[in-house]
């Protein structure tokens, strides 16, 4: 029987698949903790959060709850490494995880002041285009975040990458 081996890349979430989970925390902001956030979780950054050694016990045994640490620690983040203000304060609007029972509408509507726009329009376009944004810095940090290690490896002679070392 043939082994067939598993591409890493194809376990990788895609932009799109992390732009659809973050739309999914903000309109099930109560539960999300319980939403299978299939691109979010896969995030090699969420995968491999190892958390203070203070914080050990708390996440001992429980992988979703370490697990859903993560995604908030990134989501937050990400926000911050957000270029507009205004888009921080609007994202900071819809994330509101120290107040989960917000109503989305509520939500929304602080959003788009936030964005100087009507809440309709907020809800109909802007949203999408603020939440495409996050998952992009996201999934550009995860990248940065992996040559940045590609490129110590290298450096310190623990990785071979095929490449003649003036093109390293």
């Amino acid at each position: 029987m043939e082994r067939m081996s598993v591409d890493p890349f194809d376990l990788l979430p895609t932009p799109l698949d992390v732009e659809g989970d973050l739309n999914q925390i903000v309109h099930n902001l109560k539960r999300w903790e319980a939403l299978p956030l299939h691109g979010l979780r896969a995030l090699p950054s969420v995968r491999s959060l190892t958390p203070p050694p203070a914080d050990h016990a708390r996440y001992e045994g429980q992988p979703a709850r370490r697990t859903n640490a993560a995604i908030r620690q990134r989501i937050e983040e990400a926000t911050e490494r957000t270029v507009l203000e205004g888009d921080q304060e609007a994202l900071a609007s819809l994330f509101t995880f120290h107040e989960p029972k917000r109503l989305l509408k509520t939500r929304q509507e602080e959003a788009a002041t936030y964005r100087d726009v009507e809440s309709e329009s907020f809800r109909k376009e802007n949203e999408k285009i603020l939440l495409r944004a996050l998952a992009e810095e996201m999934y550009r940090w995860e990248l940065e975040q992996a040559l940045c290690q590609v490129q110590f490896l290298s450096q310190n002679g623990d990785l071979d990458t095929g490449l003649p070392a003036a093109a390293q």
